[in-house]
C-alpha cells in the first residue's frame, strides 16, 4: 500500500517520511493541500495534518478524495479542542493520532490501518456504537423529513467540520439563529448532538445535494 502524507515540508513530515519508508513502506510521498488531484486507489492510504489544515478544509479535501467510498485516511496532530468523535465521522477516516503520538504509536497505528483495521480512541469507538444503535434503532430517513433550505444547508456546512461561528458566518446569520436551527434539526431528525446529526447528513448526503 502506498501512504501520501498531505501536509507541508518540515521536521516532523521528513521524520514521518523516513519512519514510513523505514517500518512500513518505501512507496510513500508528500503532497501539498493543493495537489489532491491524484485519483482514489483502494490501496492509498492518506495521513492528513491537522497541523497545516483546517478541520473545514480536511472535511472538504475528503469529500472530493473519496467520491466512491474507496478511501483510506488517517489525521494526525488532532488537537484536543476538537472534536475526535467528529473528526471520525469525516468520510474515509480510518485513525486519529493526537499530537502527542509518539514514533511506535503511529507506526502501529498506520500498519492496523493498513490492514484494515481502525485506530480511534475507545470513546469514539464507544461514541460510533451508540450512535448507530440509535439511528437504527430510529428507522428516519430522509424522504421521510421535510427540512427548510437553510437547515439543509447548515447540515452540509456541519459535515465539513465547521463550528457554528463558522456557519453563521458562512450563512451571514446570527449564532443564536445557527443555535435555534440545530434545536429544530435535533427535533426533526430524533437525534441529540451534532455527530449524530452529521452522520445522518453524510448517510443522506445525495439527497440533501439533490435538494439544495
Amino acid at each position: 500500500m502506498k501512504v501520501i502524507i498531505v501536509g507541508k515540508p518540515d521536521l516532523q513530515t521528513d521524520l514521518l517520511l523516513g519512519l514510513i519508508r523505514q517500518d512500513i513502506t518505501p512507496d510513500c510521498c508528500l503532497l501539498g493541500e493543493d495537489d489532491l488531484t491524484l485519483p482514489v486507489d483502494a490501496r492509498t492510504l492518506y495521513v492528513l495534518d491537522l497541523a497545516v489544515l483546517e478541520p473545514s478544509a480536511c472535511a472538504a479535501a475528503l469529500n472530493v478524495l473519496n467520491p466512491r467510498g474507496q478511501l483510506r485516511a488517517a489525521l494526525i496532530n488532532v488537537s484536543s479542542t476538537t472534536s475526535q468523535t467528529l473528526l471520525a465521522a469525516l468520510p474515509g477516516v480510518r485513525g486519529l493520532f493526537a499530537k502527542h503520538a509518539g514514533a511506535e504509536e503511529f507506526i502501529r497505528g498506520i500498519k492496523a490501518i493498513m490492514a484494515g483495521e481502525y485506530w480511534l480512541p475507545r470513546h469514539v469507538l464507544c461514541a460510533h456504537l451508540e450512535k448507530t444503535r440509535q439511528l437504527r434503532s430510529a428507522q428516519t430517513t430522509e424522504s421521510h423529513i421535510k427540512l427548510s433550505p437553510k437547515e439543509r444547508q447548515i447540515l452540509t456546512l456541519l459535515t465539513q467540520g465547521c463550528s457554528n461561528d463558522a456557519i453563521a458566518h458562512r450563512l451571514a446569520i446570527s449564532p443564536h439563529t445557527v443555535k435555534t436551527h440545530f434545536y429544530n434539526l435535533y427535533r426533526k431528525l430524533q437525534v441529540s448532538n451534532r455527530v449524530q446529526a452529521a452522520t445522518w447528513a453524510q448517510q443522506n448526503s445525495a439527497a440533501l445535494e439533490e435538494r439544495l
